[in-house]
């Protein structure tokens, strides 16, 4: 089977793919600049898919980044950068309201679960 020509090509934006990221994929891409979470992110910087993130769910990647661990191995700097470069791609999408109707075995889960699931459109990225 051949590739066709244009197989790196970004799409249009009005049929970019969109995925609810987990937080989990989001610190593996800071953590691991040559991992397939920061390759996964780098196409979504490339134009070639759109995060979709929820207030809740950056709030805790924030939280989760400014633990001491992370802090000190990856710096406040390298940090701020991952920050505003995920900023420069993502698309919002609201907060569920109430209690989500999904519930998973980690409670910081099921936001994003249930956003995805409302967004039938999109797909969700976890890490295994």
């Amino acid at each position: 089977m051949s590739v066709p020509q244009d197989a790196g090509a970004v799409p249009p934006a009005e049929i970019r793919p969109h995925a609810v990221v987990d937080v989990n994929v989001l610190v593996s891409a800071a953590r691991s600049p040559n991992g397939l979470c920061r390759r996964l992110l780098e196409d979504a910087i490339d134009g070639r898919w759109r995060p979709v993130v929820s207030a809740l769910l950056f709030e805790e990647l924030e939280d989760v980044l400014a633990r001491l661990a992370f802090r000190d191995v990856l710096g406040q700097e390298a940090i701020d950068r991952f920050l505003a470069d995920l900023l420069a791609v993502v698309e919002w999408a609201e907060d569920p309201e109430g209690p989500p109707i999904v519930a998973t075995r980690d409670p910081d889960d099921d936001y994003p679960r249930a956003r995805s699931r409302g967004e039938r459109r999109r797909a969700r990225l976890r890490r295994p």
